[in-house]
């Protein structure tokens, strides 16, 4: 059985971009494959390369109305949301 794409609306530097994923895809590598970068200034070089140690692939994930930071390498894409990067 094929699942259909889910559908990551990124915001970032004042434009929107759609991303469709596979179902439950990391939501950090999905970003680096699609040229984008959870991480800021210095961090984009000096990270934990998604080991979930360093906090600095944060992002903030729209749920239930709120936003809500998390970090990247944590979320797995189950359903179609939106996500913030600074």
């Amino acid at each position: 059985m094929v699942l259909p794409k889910i559908k990551v609306t990124v915001l970032t530097k004042g434009t929107r971009r759609i991303l469709a994923v596979n179902h439950g895809d990391n939501l950090r590598k999905s970003l680096l494959a699609a040229g984008l970068t959870p991480h800021r200034g210095v961090n984009e070089w000096v990270n934990c390369g998604g080991m979930s140690v360093c906090g600095s692939c944060e992002v903030q994930v729209l749920e239930n109305g709120c936003w809500e930071r998390k970090r990247s390498c944590q979320i797995r894409c189950f359903h179609d949301f939106e996500t913030h990067l600074e």
